[in-house]
């Protein structure tokens, strides 16, 4: 899912309203979600990201990004955001520094354990290409 927050005519507290009835349901359908985007809610400011820190943890979403994505001179904030409801997998989250814009790249791997219990079950074939030329 990607949100994004036009913070000159949504409030904080709308958005975060809305997105807990969007995750509420998610979760009460037992799906998976992934979200992103530039929501310009600071979390680097205990303050002003308590509410939506809150609501998120209420419906047991984790917020993946936690390093400065946005810099501005000697402003460093938290402001572009990766959240999942995906909790039982690893996950590799970060920035990505460039010059390229004043808000850095974000990116998330989640890293699935996948196991097999027959190995019958998998086919392969095995190519030699080089035998052919």
């Amino acid at each position: 899912m990607r949100l994004y927050i036009d913070h000159l005519t949504i409030k904080n507290d709308d958005f975060n309203n809305c997105l807990d009835k969007i995750l509420y349901k998610i979760n009460n359908e037992d799906k998976h979600c992934i979200f992103t985007g530039e929501f310009n809610i600071h979390l680097n400011n205990e303050k002003e990201s308590a509410s939506y820190i809150n609501m998120l943890n209420s419906n047991h979403t984790k917020m993946c990004i936690t390093v400065p994505t946005r810099v501005d001179g000697n402003t460093r904030s938290v402001i572009d955001h990766i959240g999942t409801n995906i909790l039982d997998v690893d996950i590799n989250s970060g920035a990505i520094t460039t010059k390229i814009s004043d808000h850095y790249p974000i990116y998330m791997f989640l890293n699935f354990k996948i196991e097999t219990t027959d190995k019958s079950d998998i086919n392969m074939r095995v190519y030699d290409y080089c035998k052919k030329y």
